[in-house]
């Protein structure tokens, strides 16, 4: 008997623990606009039917291995991933990609939003901020400036960059894409790339995120209105 549980505490102790992958809860349809995610155990997809939306989620998070894409209808479609106050840091450790048609990520978290040494975010844009926006006003035109206020608490940092065993990690944005990282605190020891497009790192509490458009195509400007 003491055999057999010496043999079973021994096995425990060196048999591998499998942890979930960690992927954003909530947000299952879009709170505004139209659009819902789906999950495959890995990777959860954001498929967004119209131009703007909402989605509220309970936290915001993305592990290492996991993967969140985001299925825009085009390229100036804009997506708004919300946390509230209740659901801690944004860590993103994995994956976060758009699909082809590109299209603008936006993650609104008042905790913060951390990205990881080992993260690849692929989008066409993205602005990640710890304020807040008007949801009726952003809905009401799909060209208007976007304003972000509140921004008065928890910080934007991101660590990604390219390692031997993470070569692609960092933050890349499309051709003309905007980077834009907006709160209290911004701190960026990473890598951001954005090619004829613009990064933006704003310690403000206040700014407009301005879409206007150049002959080859969206080209995604941010005024700092503080």
């Amino acid at each position: 008997m003491n055999r057999k549980l010496l043999f079973l505490a021994v096995t425990a102790l060196f048999t591998p623990v499998v942890f979930a992958q960690t992927l954003p809860t909530g947000g299952a349809t879009a709170t505004r606009g139209s659009g819902s995610t789906s999950s495959d155990g890995s990777t959860l997809t954001l498929t967004q039917t119209s131009q703007r939306a909402i989605f509220d989620f309970t936290t915001y998070n993305i592990g290492a291995g996991a993967a969140m894409v985001y299925n825009l209808p085009n390229a100036t479609a804009v997506s708004v991933s919300r946390v509230g106050a209740g659901g801690g840091l944004s860590r993103i450790d994995g994956a976060l990609t758009t699909g082809v048609n590109g299209g603008h990520v936006m993650i609104l978290n008042p905790n913060g939003v951390l990205f990881g040494a080992n993260a690849v975010v692929n989008v066409g844009s993205l602005t990640a901020s710890t304020g807040h926006i008007n949801d009726d006003a952003f809905m009401a035109s799909d060209t208007a400036a976007i304003a972000i206020t509140g921004a008065t608490t928890g910080s934007i940092t991101n660590l990604a960059r390219p390692s031997a065993s993470y070569p692609t990690a960092g933050i890349t944005v499309a051709q003309t894409g905007l980077v834009a990282l907006v709160a209290p605190s911004v701190v960026n020891s990473g890598v951001i790339t954005a090619t004829k497009g613009r990064i933006v790192l704003a310690s403000a509490e206040e700014a407009t995120r301005e879409l206007t458009y150049s002959p080859t195509g969206q080209f995604p400007k941010y005024r700092d209105q503080r």
